[in-house]
């Protein structure tokens, strides 16, 4: 039996309930960084490495080699019998969560059984964020209640990626309008992905918008900053790197709309602890819609597979709550 965990959070817990069987961490964050569709393995290993490389000031060697064994691990599932997937409820790990099951979809060996562990609450745990919150005897609860992958599911499941990929948002809108109960979590999920997107009241994404909204009000600090967008938008799953690198972002602008003091000086650095952040007249002018990112600053990211710059046509409509073509 393989078990593919999502990230390190349970990894030590996990050693420690007796389960039996293989263990792949699954180290990745797709909700951030190019994810562009129809790349060759090799493209695609090298441009993700690429992107974790330059944003977390990791060798880029490394990230190649890791890239590598990840894919390496996933082409040879079809040797297990039993595959069991632990992932959570958020975007961050419905995103990972998709493409592997996607992946597998693509075993040649029909022997292979694809299990789902996947919750949103837990007993007597009223702010339920994750497994990572769960001991050793609690993961070891769950086992029993693994789901086998219906082909509903992995049908649903390689749909979306491949609509997460589009240079075109609006499949992914189009399919979270249908039934998506075969993978109960994935409408909320990938309904915030695209509440990411530029908004048309200024340009910003949701995350940037409720960052300055929070900083204007008074949480100027990075840490109770992060654990109040933790407790609003429990949905996306962002750790503090994420959040980090989207503040970072709104004040490394030519013309930012932020400014932080007390950042970590060392690019490596992780602790974050002792920033705090000012706005400035152009980010106060943003926030409240007298001016637009997209028009002030040039803009170059990406959201899944489409690649946001100035001339981007994609537009996030929050009154609609529609993604639209301007």
């Amino acid at each position: 039996m393989l078990h593919i965990l999502n990230g390190d959070s349970i990894s030590k817990s996990f050693a420690e309930t007796g389960i039996e069987g293989e263990v792949l961490v699954w180290r990745e964050a797709l909700i951030m960084g190019p994810c562009p569709a129809n790349l060759s393995d090799e493209e695609w290993i090298q441009i993700r490495a690429k992107h974790l490389s330059e944003t977390y000031a990791n060798d880029i060697t490394e990230c190649i080699e890791s890239q590598q064994k990840l894919n390496l691990q996933l082409s040879q599932t079809d040797a297990h019998e039993n595959i069991v997937l632990w992932f959570e409820f958020d975007l961050f790990c419905q995103t990972n969560m998709v493409y592997v099951l996607n992946r597998l979809a693509q075993l040649k060996s029909g022997k292979t059984k694809i299990f789902l562990i996947c919750i949103d609450a837990f007993p007597d745990m009223p702010k339920f964020r994750g497994l990572g919150q769960l001991s050793s005897t609690q993961l070891a609860s769950l086992l029993p209640q693994k789901q086998q992958v219906s082909p509903q599911m992995r049908s649903l499941a390689s749909a979306i990626w491949q609509a997460y990929v589009n240079a075109d948002p609006t499949g992914l809108e189009s399919i979270l309008r249908q039934d998506t109960s075969a993978l109960p979590n994935c409408k909320e999920a990938f309904s915030a992905h695209l509440e990411r997107f530029p908004s048309v009241k200024n340009g910003l994404g949701r995350i940037e918008n409720l960052s300055l909204d929070l900083i204007s009000g008074g949480i100027d600090e990075f840490e109770p900053l992060f654990y109040t967008l933790c407790e609003l938008e429990p949905k996306y799953g962002f750790g503090d790197a994420q959040i980090w690198k989207q503040i970072e972002f709104m004040s490394k602008a030519v013309n930012p709309l932020l400014t932080i003091y007390n950042a970590p000086t060392d690019g490596l650095a992780t602790d974050y602890s002792k920033a705090y952040f000012k706005l400035t007249t152009i980010g106060k002018a943003i926030l409240v819609g007298n001016s637009d990112m997209m028009n002030v600053n040039n803009v170059d990211y990406w959201l899944g597979g489409v690649h946001v710059v100035n001339d981007t046509e994609w537009r996030w409509d929050d009154a609609a709550e529609k993604i639209t073509r301007v």
